[in-house]
């Protein structure tokens, strides 16, 4: 999969799309054989340990700051992967997500938790 034709620029407040197939088709012109990627920024509430959640049919991959957290660029059916990185009280950090959609059954899903608090989908704005 390739990120070298731009179909759209659209801004998300959140990446909760369980079907995405009927919005992959408004933005590539395809619901399938199709890649999308998101960038952002998440301030983090507490200096503490936050687990991010990715929930993807198909592949998917993760960076917080930079750092590549999550890497199951694979063809699968919905599945969830998590991983955790401490973050530090009123720091912005920047995240990207690219997501690609094979054939049949979109979901594309980012949430995150931390010990303080469960902040389910995560809240922001992504292009």
């Amino acid at each position: 999969v390739k990120f070298d034709t731009l179909k759209c620029t659209v801004v998300d407040n959140v990446i909760d799309f369980d079907p995405f197939d009927d919005r992959l088709k408004e933005m590539t012109g395809n619901k399938d054989l199709c890649a999308v990627r998101w960038t952002g920024w998440v301030e983090a509430r507490h200096s503490e340990s936050y687990t991010f959640y990715t929930r993807t049919d198909d592949g998917v991959r993760l960076w917080v700051d930079g750092k590549l957290i999550i890497d199951r660029w694979v063809d699968q059916g919905a599945s969830e992967y998590w991983n955790s990185v401490t973050l530090t009280a009123g720091t912005k950090y920047a995240i990207k997500i690219e997501y690609y959609e094979k054939r049949v059954g979109a979901v594309a899903q980012l949430s995150w938790s931390f010990l303080t608090g469960v902040d389910k989908v995560l809240s922001t704005s992504f292009t």
